[in-house]
């Protein structure tokens, strides 16, 4: 195994009607705050970044909708020889289509063709942030919510052109790390199973494929061992034990191997399961219903 628009920024030196920023010191050599990239989607209008260009180093995304419905803004660089194209395709493959093995072919194409630095699956309980540290180059968001939508055939592309040497000031503070790992050949979670749900969480991918860390609200008592028996249901075909979930999922788009991105949540108090939905490399298999998940309790 190897898975209309509100929009606002708070960016220190941030010209908007250029469709570029900076980020200076404050005249004393002490770097300005962390570009904050703050903007709503719609299932209708879509989505607009703040800004077009930005100084490399970490930037913050910010992200908010009044739709309970899924949104999943995907970030992505191009690796040489390589097209936004081939990896919105890729992607489609992976998500859209009913075929396992397209799955697949999506999920091992992405190691070839992109970087994923990850991105926001949103809450309309309240805004979710994604910082990520981005060195110069050029790159691409998209909701993948668009691959759903009657009328879009095309994903509503959106680029950002990042510059100059990469900044190390301003790494987030975080509550707890979250790192997607591998053992015995099978992916899973090393997070604490208490976490707070008002916290930030750096989160690493260790292993050898993408991955995904959600927050998918479940009922009380919920273990780790029925969410598997669930899930061997859904893949057997047989009858389902009633449905864990009380919501769909929240939290941090996918990431190629290697990435870290730190995110902040905030979900309403309660039982949680930490997913990873991203299919298998090899058999399409989403992670999750191969035992990529964790039940956590967020207070």
């Amino acid at each position: 195994m190897r898975r209309v628009l509100t929009v606002a920024a708070t960016v220190a030196g941030l010209v908007l009607g250029s469709g570029s920023a900076a980020v200076a010191n404050n005249g004393h050599g002490v770097p300005a705050p962390v570009p904050v990239l703050a903007f709503d989607v719609t299932t209708e209008g879509g989505f607009t970044l703040p800004a077009s260009r930005l100084h490399a180093g970490y930037i913050t995304f910010t992200v908010s909708t009044a739709e309970t419905g899924y949104h999943g803004i995907q970030g992505f660089r191009v690796n040489p020889g390589h097209t936004p194209e081939e990896v919105v395709n890729d992607l489609r493959l992976g998500v859209q289509s009913a075929d396992p093995a397209d799955n697949a072919a999506g999920a091992l194409a992405l190691q070839t063709d992109a970087v994923l630095i990850g991105g926001v699956v949103t809450s309309a309980y309240a805004p979710i942030s994604v910082t990520v540290q981005l060195c110069a180059g050029t790159y691409y968001f998209f909701d993948l919510n668009d691959f759903f939508t009657d009328g879009i055939s095309t994903p509503r592309m959106h680029t950002l052109e990042v510059w100059g040497g990469t900044r190390q000031a301003g790494r987030p503070d975080y509550d707890a790390e979250i790192v997607t790992n591998e053992m015995n050949d099978m992916f899973g979670f090393d997070a604490p199973t208490a976490q707070s749900a008002t916290g930030t969480y750096k989160v690493t991918n260790i292993t050898d494929e993408v991955h995904e860390v959600v927050w998918r609200a479940v009922a009380p008592g919920t273990t780790d061992a029925y969410i598997q028996t669930y899930y061997d249901a859904v893949v057997a075909g047989t009858p389902r034990p009633p449905r864990p979930w009380l919501d769909r999922q929240h939290g941090l788009q996918a990431m190629s191997p290697g990435q870290t991105a730190y995110i902040h949540i905030n979900l309403p108090v309660g039982a949680y399961a930490l997913l990873c939905l991203v299919p298998d490399d090899k058999d399409g298999m989403p992670h999750a219903y191969m035992g990529m998940h964790k039940v956590v309790d967020l207070s």
